[in-house]
């Protein structure tokens, strides 16, 4: 047999008896895993069973009015907890063990006979009063609430208008507290027009184009007596209309101030519907 055979034959059997070995150690020697002692049994290994040494002492801690005494390594508890050593309850504070703090039921809350009135109430605002409270002689300070609101009726607040074409943009209208005046509802607010209405309003923008008269011009000399409009109706459009009246009087005034003095002028406007202050303003505006 040569060198290399004898090497190899040899490395087997080293490695057959490493194996053997480490199985024979395996199975009659145990790597202890110890678990902690407790006040029940010493430290244990996990593994075989093993223990030693021995178990542990309770370790007692004593009661208090939430815990019975009891051990801090293993719980057991002997006894009951502590009774509370209550504190009565007062104004402010309510019924409380003076060792654990913990507490029972509610305050008692002040007890106030005569108030003072020192800020009335309103709908807008709370009101307030202070006393003296005949339990903890404490000065005591107490809201009123707010008294409720006095609506109204429904109000305009914006009016719907009646548009060139005879198509209506919406307002608004509220219900307000007649007192602090505070809106309390809101809603839109518009109109259905008759035939009649639609088209008064689309004869009105097109004349007020033409003459730049004032509002009553326009109602009584327009739409009543030239277009034979209903009175009620011709009203009731000049009052939705989107017109400037001031803006009318300065082009009325522009387009009739050559060759008029100023009182002709003056008595045109008045004619023409227009107010005082909307001559003044027109008037200002062309030098007179």
């Amino acid at each position: 047999m040569d060198n290399k055979k004898k090497i190899i034959i040899i490395s087997a059997i080293g490695a057959t008896i490493i194996t053997l070995t480490t199985v024979l150690i395996s199975v009659f020697v145990c790597f202890h895993k110890w678990s902690d002692a407790t006040c029940n049994t010493p430290m244990t290994c996990e593994k075989c069973g093993e223990t030693k040494g021995e178990v542990l002492q309770h370790e007692w801690v004593e009661a208090t009015c939430k815990e019975a005494k009891h051990c801090l390594h293993c719980g057991l508890t002997d006894g009951e907890p502590l009774a509370h050593t209550w504190i009565e309850a007062t104004c402010e504070k309510a019924k409380t063990c003076s060792v654990c703090n913990a507490t029972e039921g509610k305050p008692l809350g002040h007890s106030v006979k005569n108030w003072k009135i020192t800020k009335q109430t309103s709908c807008s605002a709370d009101g307030e009063q202070v006393g003296i409270c005949d339990r903890c002689k404490k000065e005591c300070v107490e809201a009123i609430n707010k008294l409720p609101h006095t609506k109204s009726n429904w109000q305009v607040k914006k009016d719907f208008i009646i548009n060139s074409d005879g198509t209506v943009t919406a307002g608004t209208e509220a219900i307000v507290c007649v007192v602090c005046k505070a809106e309390l509802e809101t809603r839109e607010y518009t109109a259905e027009l008759t035939i009649s209405q639609k088209n008064a309003a689309i004869c009105a923008y097109d004349e007020i184009n033409f003459w730049h008269c004032g509002p009553s011009f326009l109602i009584y000399s327009v739409l009543l007596d030239i277009e034979n409009y209903p009175l009620e109706d011709a009203k009731f459009v000049v009052a939705h209309i989107s017109v400037d009246w001031d803006e009318q009087a300065v082009l009325f005034a522009k387009e009739n101030a050559e060759g008029s003095s100023r009182g002709s002028l003056v008595d045109e406007m008045n004619y023409y519907g227009f107010t005082k202050a909307q001559i003044d303003k027109a008037l200002k505006e062309v030098g007179y």
